[in-house]
């Protein structure tokens, strides 16, 4: 593992261009969000699109919800 990047605000645009290019780099990627509606199918694009191994889904109540994509168990 390279290290890990986390990205807050994922939308369709910048977000996701920004959590593509450090899963291609080999990071673990932390995708933050106030909801689902972005966030989840950009983890599941970056899922396929790249070598992980295990996607972790975290709510915070109040706060939102936090993504992890990674290569280790």
């Amino acid at each position: 593992m390279v290290g890990v990047a986390v990205v807050v605000g994922v939308g369709p645009g910048l977000g996701l261009s920004i959590a593509r290019r450090f899963a291609r780099e080999k990071y673990t990627v932390a995708i933050l969000s106030r909801d689902l509606g972005y966030p989840l199918p950009t983890s599941l694009s970056l899922f396929s699109f790249s070598d992980f191994v295990s996607l972790f889904l975290a709510c915070v109540p109040g706060l939102g919800f936090a993504i992890i994509l990674s290569r280790d168990f």
